[in-house]
């Protein structure tokens, strides 16, 4: 996730650069009512083929 461009991961939290509510797909699949600090730890960056950003 500090790769992508214009987000920002601090302590663990993921934020859009500049403000703003963000809604991140990983693989087409939403993750707005999951915990996305565990699926981060637990996810490979290798096993992730696309990741969508919508502000």
């Amino acid at each position: 996730m500090r790769k992508i461009p214009g987000i920002l991961v601090v302590d663990n939290n993921v934020t859009l650069a500049g403000g703003g509510n963000v809604k991140i797909l990983i693989d087409g699949k939403t993750t707005e009512y999951v915990d996305i600090k565990p699926v981060m730890k637990d996810l490979l960056a290798s096993d992730i083929k696309k990741v969508d950003v919508i502000n």
